[in-house]
């Protein structure tokens, strides 16, 4: 909700997504600019949402976030293996709306 409501209050249109498999299925439809994805995700993770945007969405930019899963990967590790799938951005939980709203602008600046 945070990403959501500092994206609109940059003046960003936004939808939401209740998880991974409604972002993949949505992928096939409709057109993005940006996709930000968690990592950490039940039933379709964001690593697989970052490799079906990249197959979709040739020229959407993606940034992925993360703040690990202490049993299973640390943020560090995630990000690094999104970076890999190919993220654009990644940016570690708790997320700051102020570096967001930057990292968004910086990928649209060309």
């Amino acid at each position: 909700m945070i990403i959501s409501a500092t994206l609109t209050n940059a003046g960003m249109s936004v939808k939401t997504m209740r998880g991974g498999a409604e972002a993949v299925f949505d992928l096939l439809w409709g057109r993005y600019d940006l996709i930000v994805t968690d990592l950490i995700m039940p039933r379709v993770d964001g690593w697989e949402v970052i490799r079906q945007a990249r197959a979709s969405q040739k020229t959407a930019k993606v940034i992925a976030v993360s703040g690990g899963m202490a049993d299973r990967i640390d943020s560090g590790r995630a990000l690094e293996v999104a970076e890999m799938v190919g993220a654009d951005v990644t940016l570690t939980k708790p997320i700051n709306p102020n570096q967001l709203v930057r990292v968004v602008e910086a990928l649209f600046k060309n």
